[in-house]
């Protein structure tokens, strides 16, 4: 039409420009936010957005996160569950720009983002023994095996004296436990069911000891031919 209109000796940029946006319509930011608006009021129902393990990201990662948070929570209807470990996080903003070394800012950077704070009480001692219990017997079920009394005490000892302080975490009870299942069907029947454990918690948590139990098998289990051992 620009063409046309010049031929004839017309200069029509500025009509054609305003029509053209009279088409397309407000494009704009703050236009979208009025449309989104609009569009949660009248379907009257809340919108849960969940965001969980926001501690893992890095600081250019987080950053990003919070900043959209604070630019679109105003939205009518729409509310977070933001899901972290506090200190990890207040760690990870400490090595960010925008707050710098120094934990005081980190807490009041947090502070304006998060409007109710829900802890979670720490997991209780009892409540991490009695959930490796039921993923103990789960494992065994699942792979139709079963332990003797003896069996019992021997993995009780070794759990309350040394397993115990590496699966206080549901996360960590579920790690050992699903490395257990992952590999115990290919070693079912061939293997001592307690040690197999022992050995799976150490190589889930204590690599560096695994690694040095492989490096000295012979000695540990009374097969070196080294006149020395």
């Amino acid at each position: 039409m620009g063409k046309l209109t010049a031929l004839a000796g017309l200069d029509s940029e500025g009509l054609i420009k305003a029509f053209s946006d009279r088409i397309s319509g407000d494009t704009s930011a703050s236009a979208a936010k009025r449309k989104a608006e609009e569009a949660l009021r009248r379907a009257g129902q809340p919108v849960l957005v969940v965001m969980d393990d926001l501690d893992r990201l890095t600081p250019d990662e987080l950053l990003p996160v919070f900043k959209l948070v604070r630019l679109v929570g105003h939205l009518p209807n729409v509310y977070y569950l933001i899901s972290f470990d506090e200190q990890t996080l207040l760690d990870v903003l400490q090595r960010s720009d925008l707050v710098g070394n120094s934990e005081a800012r980190a807490r009041e950077f947090l502070e304006k983002i998060i409007q109710v704070r829900l802890d979670l009480p720490s997991f209780r001692e009892r409540d991490a023994a009695a959930m490796s219990i039921r993923a103990l017997n789960t494992l065994l079920d699942s792979h139709g095996l079963s332990t003797t009394p003896g069996e019992e005490r021997r993995f009780s000892d070794a759990y309350f004296q040394h397993l115990q302080e590496g699966l206080q975490t549901p996360r960590a009870v579920k790690r050992c436990f699903g490395q257990a299942d992952a590999t115990l069907s290919s070693l079912a029947g061939n293997v001592d069911v307690v040690d197999f454990l022992i050995g799976t918690f150490l190589r889930t948590n204590e690599t560096g000891v695994y690694r040095l139990l492989g490096r000295h098998r012979a000695e540990l289990t009374g097969t070196s031919i080294d006149p020395a051992q």
